[in-house]
């Protein structure tokens, strides 16, 4: 069987993975922006929030156009195309070290927790994703070398096609997201080997690139402004943008120091890639010894001696994983996904490398990476199927609100959960507020109060004031959603009075 068809094989696999536990509710307030703009698109409603992610809701109306629920049209971009994934990423791989390599990357891909939990959630992650290892992979054939490997890439010619094509392919799919900027040095990267190789000269591999880009981008951007107006959304982007960066939005001005490396540490390590770390299951230490090791022997080649791409990775993940430190939620693990592929390439051309010094049957190599792929399918079973099978948090709320009040002599106080009411309970009184000077000010301000006031809240600021109650009731937040909370409380707060 040629190295196409075990690819097609496996993409086979890895959607009827997906289709198995794709998700039934919307289970952030991303999600449910997404869901009310496929009702109606206006940014200004945050019906989605900026930049309005017309590609990702372009494609969603598409699959609703096919009378699917709301949550599914949602869903099934991230399914397909997080699907389609391996196709980019089995032939980057390939390209970069070797077919053993890329196979080995995409059976981890496949099982990875978070690659295949991102797939199955009404986000645009998953999206977002094939995007770029699809322009990344164009980009790569740019790339020149006398290895076997890319001989391959001599019938491209000087690569300017590739320069343009990989450039379209991201221009759209920053339509997708945005927050996917940074992956633009791939294509500086190739424009820069184009010219040091003496293949192209500059002006015509920038023309190449820009000419690309902006195509891409004008697809969906100037629809977008056909149907917005560019001075709202020029508007909406700066204010967006200054309250991401200065208040709610967990980036490097707002949250410092040395927990963020942490989080961006444990989201990488424990949800990315699926290994230990304090609390998890012990059996997480396996895996944790596999994906060192694989990593260990991947540098171990450069340190002999032996020219492989690393360069090629480190421009794929580092610009990102600067930009994540820094400008995004490093709590919110789906961030990360983009980094996750660049690392399993390296893995598994770290556990190929001594699979081949073994050669002959059975080798240790041979079981470790059997062992891996066991102990990775199960834990990431285990994650996926807990998301398929458990309410979101705040839905949980919700029901239990609407079983025990009435929506005409009740007030709820939230947070960010205020949008699911929104979707879910759009007759119920809900306001958000930060804290319980903004509940009091609510409650001053209004010219009649309701009977019943409850207040959604994390049991940390329960304890600091509101209520010294026990909770009516709380509900678990799955930390691959939210790492910013464990849980949430629902409590009466009929006793706070106007002053």
């Amino acid at each position: 069987m040629n190295f196409p068809c075990k690819i097609s094989l496996l993409f086979l696999v890895c959607i009827m993975m997906r289709l198995c536990y794709a998700g039934r509710y919307l289970d952030c307030c991303d999600s449910v922006d997404f869901a009310l703009g496929l009702r109606e698109y206006n940014i200004n409603l945050l019906q989605p929030h900026f930049p309005g992610y017309p590609v990702y809701l372009f494609a969603a109306w598409l699959f609703s156009q096919t009378s699917l629920h709301t949550v599914w049209s949602l869903e099934m971009p991230g399914i397909l195309f997080g699907s389609l994934s391996v196709y980019p990423l089995a032939f980057l791989a390939r390209k970069l070290f070797s077919e053993r390599v890329a196979l080995l990357a995409v059976i981890l891909f496949l099982i990875n927790p978070l690659c295949w939990l991102q797939a199955e959630r009404p986000t645009s992650d998953a999206l977002g994703l094939f995007f770029i290892l699809a322009s990344a992979n164009i980009l790569c054939g740019v790339l020149a070398s006398n290895t076997s490997r890319y001989q391959d890439n001599r019938r491209f010619g000087k690569g300017a096609h590739l320069l343009f094509w990989g450039s379209f392919v991201f221009g759209i799919g920053l339509g997708v997201r945005l927050s996917y900027f940074p992956f633009i040095a791939l294509t500086v990267f190739a424009v820069r080997e184009q010219v040091v190789q003496g293949r192209q000269s500059t002006p015509m591999s920038v023309f190449c690139s820009l000419a690309g880009f902006v195509s891409g981008v004008c697809l969906w951007l100037l629809p977008q402004i056909a149907l917005t107006g560019w001075r709202p959304l020029l508007h909406k982007g700066l204010s967006f943008s200054h309250g991401h960066f200065t208040d709610w939005g967990g980036s490097a001005f707002t949250f410092w120091g040395w927990k963020r490396l942490v989080c961006l540490a444990r989201s990488l390590w424990l949800y990315g890639l699926g290994g230990w770390w304090p609390g998890a299951s012990l059996l997480n230490v396996f895996p944790s010894l596999a994906i060192l090791f694989g990593i260990f022997y991947a540098v171990r080649q450069r340190s002999t001696g032996r020219r492989y791409p690393e360069r090629y990775l480190a421009v794929y993940a580092a610009p990102y994983l600067i930009w994540l430190l820094i400008g995004q939620n490093v709590s919110n693990t789906r961030h990360v996904l983009p980094i996750i592929p660049a690392l399993l390439i390296l893995i598994s051309y770290g556990l190929c490398k001594v699979y081949e010094m073994g050669r002959r049957g059975l080798s240790p190599a041979s079981l470790l990476i059997l062992a891996l792929t066991i102990n990775v399918s199960i834990a990431s079973h285990t994650v996926v199927a807990r998301y398929h099978n458990t309410i979101p948090a705040p839905v949980q709320l919700i029901r239990f609100i609407e079983s025990h009040f009435e929506a005409t002599s009740t007030r709820i106080y939230c947070g960010e959960e205020r949008r699911f009411f929104d979707y879910y309970a759009p007759l119920w009184d809900a306001r958000e507020v930060r804290n319980e000077s903004g509940l009091r000010s609510d409650m001053q301000s209004s010219l009649c109060n309701p009977e019943i006031t409850l207040f959604i809240t994390t049991p940390e600021n329960l304890e600091k004031s509101l209520s010294k109650r026990r909770p009516l009731t709380s509900c678990n937040v799955n930390p691959y959603l939210d790492g910013t909370k464990a849980t949430l409380a629902l409590c009466v707060v009929s006793e706070v009075k106007p002053d």
